[in-house]
């Protein structure tokens, strides 16, 4: 056999089995699956003007939602590109809950709670799974835009042009990530990030620009754009990242944009954070000054302590921790924060695989021998009721709720509330777990979470997104409807009853009841820093009752309202504290952070608490608001900083300044291809359903050639490709 005709065996052979191999990865039965697989997904995908969009069953709502807020989005976010048209279409690909989103054959690596979108750069494809909150869902699709743009601008929208050293741009993390946040979060303020970066600069940790790294370039980052919009205008923000792509290092960008090395430009930035956050600190009080800390992070060397859940005679709290590695429940004594015991090992079996720490909730039962938490089981999520002597787990579990959250005993033992996502779509369920049977007590397109029974069983306290819109199976257009923040609401265990107990622009949260049910406990971030709240339901007002530095989250209330546990933000970490007799506090009028009267004076929001609020007559609402209790038609006193016009959040009611047009193509470059509306809507003007076919495209083409003066010339050649939906994978090599 000639040596050509072998070599071209050999090739032939080599292909073939590399061929086999990568194909395996997408069938349950092969053996060398790069993710555990449960499930098999019949995918569609819609279009629009710039976006192919994939979805399999029960996704076509979220589909259609990211449609609108990604052509939305791009709108937002190429202005600070120079009107930068992007060259290839982007594909996102949704799941609709993150327990499907791990089993995801994009990107092959693992992906953990906490991760709530990934972008690759292969295909410059993003992947999103929908998680309960249309307000972090629209975040997230924002920010992972932002990255795909950035990748088309920057690289081509291809990972090839990295390899091949045609381009070498190095961006810091803190500038990609930092300012994906800065783009998605502009209209939007975030009291967690403002924490973390107040919280920095106040203890003194405030990293400098070339020292961001790890979870600051997601809170510390942003502000570095903020100022350069602040301090020099919104088109500096467009110089500074299209010079990025011709310079090739921040560093150089710095100095060819503001005239200055970064040293100086960094330490100018640090101190105009310090103008921002040190006068908070003459009007405020550290949580320790009113508290008192039970666990210390800080000497312990970790970092969250959280859902601090009282037992009802109020002397244990168990609460949920990483001072071991993983995210473990503990119990400890409320006295004085000494650990009785470790209750659970999370993390390490597959019936807790995740505890849900970034959604935590949990509930004693009302004798105090059980307590009930959400984890993820395998392929799904459950509910797992734990007894605290024996250790011994009871799993209750859905095949049809693609998420589970949360977890509220009623006072007689016998039923669970919880949040339960199905097809996109966030509600509160409540089980019997001596019937078996399951009541689905909201049932919209509204985000419902965090449930609460009342003492005696008959009503829920919950949070919702739904603002005015409170008929349950009223159904509104998601992408036009303000569902930036959260309130708090009340409703029949049957489902009947609704009653909205809040009503302000920013984020209610955690509702927990009094023994008497007069009053709600519940934490709120109106005046920018996430603090306790009383809502008095018979005298229909609500106030502040702490006047909290950092930031504090998750109450629980003993049996007798005699105690209050929480989780605060304190020196880069979060604590368990307690307080007594939260429902005999006074009132507190808190004043407003630094950062959210710019905030309001940006959003147009008045600071005004006499203005006058007219409830639309043909809404089948009723509430709070100011005191007075209200339904559709009435005219009420509330604060004007409570009603946030929809219009101002809606990014197609923005104008964003044209900066100067450069598309990024040389004259011989085609025009991208736009797809007319025609072709990817209905004559109804509903998207069309296009059924998902395999199709091949390249992934990466690479080669090199050399001398060797042993065997004369050689060289190696790659070429990759695969599917949108990484299920297929063709590797060639010679």
């Amino acid at each position: 056999m000639n040596k050509f005709i072998q070599t071209g065996l050999l090739l032939f052979l080599y292909c073939m089995f590399t061929i086999q191999m990568v194909y395996s990865q997408q069938e349950q039965k092969w053996f060398g699956q790069n993710k555990v697989k449960y499930r098999d997904y019949n995918w569609n995908f819609i279009q629009s003007e710039h976006f192919d969009i994939y979805f399999y069953k029960g996704g076509d709502r979220i589909a259609r939602f990211t449609a609108e807020i990604a052509e939305n989005s791009l709108k937002a976010i190429v202005p600070d590109f120079r009107d930068y048209e992007i060259q290839n279409r982007i594909s996102i690909i949704l799941f609709n809950s993150h327990n499907q989103f791990q089993q995801n054959n994009v990107i092959d690596e693992y992906m953990p709670e906490g991760v709530g979108g990934v972008t690759e750069l292969f295909k410059n494809r993003i992947v999103v799974p929908y998680e309960g909150s249309y307000e972090q869902f629209r975040h997230v699709i924002h920010h992972e835009l932002t990255h795909g743009v950035m990748n088309d601008f920057m690289y081509g929208g291809s990972v090839q042009s990295l390899i091949t050293g045609r381009i070498r741009i190095q961006i810091p993390l803190w500038f990609a990530e930092g300012y994906a946040e800065y783009s998605s979060r502009h209209h939007h303020f975030h009291t967690q990030s403002d924490m973390f970066v107040r919280d920095a600069v106040i203890e003194g940790y405030l990293p400098k620009l070339d020292q961001i790294e790890g979870y600051a370039a997601y809170t510390v980052g942003p502000t570095v754009f903020r100022y350069i919009e602040e301090r020099y205008g919104k088109e500096k923000v467009a110089e500074f990242i299209t010079k990025l792509r011709i310079s090739g290092t921040v560093n150089s960008t710095i100095e060819s944009t503001f005239g200055m090395k970064v040293e100086e430009f960094s330490d100018k930035w640090a101190l105009h954070q310090r103008k921002i956050y040190y006068p908070d600190i003459a009007s405020m009080l550290s949580v320790k000054e009113f508290a008192k800390q039970l666990t210390k992070h800080d000497i312990d060397k970790h970092f969250y302590n959280y859902t601090p859940t009282i037992s009802p005679n109020g002397d244990v709290i168990a609460y949920l921790s990483d001072r071991d590695g993983y995210a473990d429940i503990y119990l400890m004594s409320a006295t004085d924060g000494k650990i009785i015991r470790k209750l659970v090992s999370g993390e390490k079996t597959p019936d807790l695989e995740e505890l849900h720490w970034l959604s935590p909730g949990m509930s004693w039962s009302p004798d105090g021998k059980k307590i009930v938490i959400a984890a993820k089981a395998s392929d799904n999520d459950a509910l797992m009721v734990i007894d605290v002597q024996t250790g011994k787990i009871d799993k209750y579990k859905w095949d049809d709720l693609e998420g589970v959250f949360g977890g509220s005993f009623s006072q007689d033992g016998k039923r669970i509330a919880f949040s339960g996502i199905r097809y996109g779509q966030s509600d509160i369920y409540a089980y019997n777990l001596e019937t078996k049977e399951r009541v689905k007590v909201t049932d919209d397109i509204f985000s419902d979470s965090k449930p609460a029974f009342s003492p005696d069983g008959m009503k829920i306290a919950f949070v919702s997104d739904r603002g005015a819109s409170e008929t349950t199976k009223e159904r509104v257009k998601k992408a036009d409807y303000d569902y930036s923040h959260t309130d708090i609401y009340i409703v029949n265990a049957d489902g009947s009853g609704l009653e909205r107990i809040t009503t302000d622009p920013m984020n209610d949260d955690w509702p927990q009841w009094s023994w008497d049910q007069s009053k709600l406990i519940f934490t709120s971030d109106r005046n920018g820093v996430s603090n306790l709240y009383i809502a008095d339901l018979e005298k229909r007002e609500n106030y502040a009752i702490t006047n909290n530095l950092s930031g504090i989250f998750q109450p629980s209330v003993s049996k007798d309202g005699m105690m209050v546990s929480f989780t605060a933000f304190n020196k880069a970490g979060f604590d368990v504290f307690t307080m007594k007799r939260p429902f005999e506090q006074k009132p507190i009028d808190l004043p407003m952070t630094v950062s959210m009267k710019k905030f309001r004076k940006e959003m147009d929001i008045s600071e005004s608490m006499t203005d006058i609020y007219t409830v639309p007559s043909d809404s089948a609402s009723e509430g709070i608001a100011g005191g007075i209790k209200f339904t559709g038609g009435d005219t009420v006193k509330v604060d004007s900083a409570k009603i946030r016009p929809k219009a101002e959040l809606s990014f197609r009611n923005y104008i964003f300044a044209d900066y100067g047009k450069d598309t990024g193509r040389t004259k011989d470059e085609p025009e991208p291809v736009k797809l007319t509306k025609e072709r990817y809507l209905t004559a109804d003007g509903d998207y069309r359903i296009r059924k998902y076919k395999v199709k091949f495209t390249p992934d990466i083409f690479y080669g090199a050639a050399g001398f060797n003066t042993l065997t004369g010339f050689e060289g190696t050649t790659q070429l990759a490709f695969s599917d949108i939906l990484g299920n297929h994978r063709l590797l060639f090599g010679t």
